[in-house]
């Protein structure tokens, strides 16, 4: 009955800290691995078949299935 009590009120700060820092302009969640103009590089050279999937990855430090997501991405856009 009291941890209940007490988890309430915990969760109620946490809430209203993160409401706070909202309206502050505080930004949540993982930044991103490369910028909007970046993104577009991979794909393009995807379909130009200059360089392989993983040569892409690594020219752009990150994963094989990254580069894919993003190549699917594009296309869908």
């Amino acid at each position: 009955m009291i941890g209940e009590f007490e988890r309430e009120l915990i969760t109620e700060r946490i809430n209203e800290g993160h409401e706070r820092a909202k309206a502050a302009g505080v930004k949540f969640g993982r930044k991103p691995k490369l910028t909007k103009g970046q993104e577009i590089s991979p794909s393009e050279w995807a379909n130009r078949g200059t360089f392989s999937m993983e040569e892409l990855a690594e020219k752009f430090n990150v994963s094989v299935s990254t580069v894919y997501r993003w190549i699917a991405a594009m296309k869908a856009n």
